[in-house]
């Protein structure tokens, strides 16, 4: 298996460096994609897209996109301004540019021209008695959060099946397709 990364965080390579992770390097992206066409299986971005305006989003979808085997995919990481305290996450750090919900993320990789679009919560994980109880605890939290947004927005039955997401983090996976 064949995998690189780059950052242009000298603490992150840093931190990599101590995790024992092996084909780092610092790089922009914009200018080390172009150089790799039709060349990766899989892309990882992980807490980039909110930094970026929204010419550079479209421009890295489409270096992305251009990058990508036929059949490739992209697994992108980021915030979800729909949750809780999202717009305070999103405003804490003055780099962030853009903030995101499930349904902005979809909308844009589509618009990238990505097929199978999927976007996930980061949801709690049970492995103990605590981590069940954040479970259990998170799921009738994000009822009343639904039930709000019913009231709020009045949207009424359409509510449950709507994809709304409250969970802090959102990851997205999207496929470049076969050619046709």
């Amino acid at each position: 298996m064949n995998i690189e990364g780059i950052d242009l965080s000298e603490e992150q390579l840093e931190v990599a460096k101590k995790m024992k992770v092996k084909n780092i390097r610092m790089a922009d992206l914009f200018s080390y994609l172009p150089k790799y066409p039709q060349s990766f299986d899989m892309i990882i971005a992980c807490d980039i897209i909110e930094h970026l305006n929204k010419d550079e989003i479209v421009k890295f979808l489409d270096l992305m996109y251009q990058s990508l085997k036929v059949g490739g995919k992209i697994l992108i990481t980021t915030l979800n301004v729909q949750s809780l305290f999202g717009a305070s996450t999103v405003y804490n750090d003055f780099t962030h540019e853009q903030g995101f919900t499930s349904s902005s993320l979809s909308q844009i990789l589509r618009i990238g021209n990505f097929v199978d679009v999927m976007v996930y919560g980061e949801r709690p994980i049970i492995h103990d008695f605590r981590s069940t109880m954040r479970a259990v605890l998170w799921w009738c939290i994000e009822k009343i959060l639904k039930l709000y947004v019913s009231i709020e927005r009045g949207t009424g039955r359409g509510l449950w099946k709507r994809h709304n997401m409250f969970e802090p983090r959102i990851f997205a996976v999207a496929k470049k397709p076969p050619k046709v």
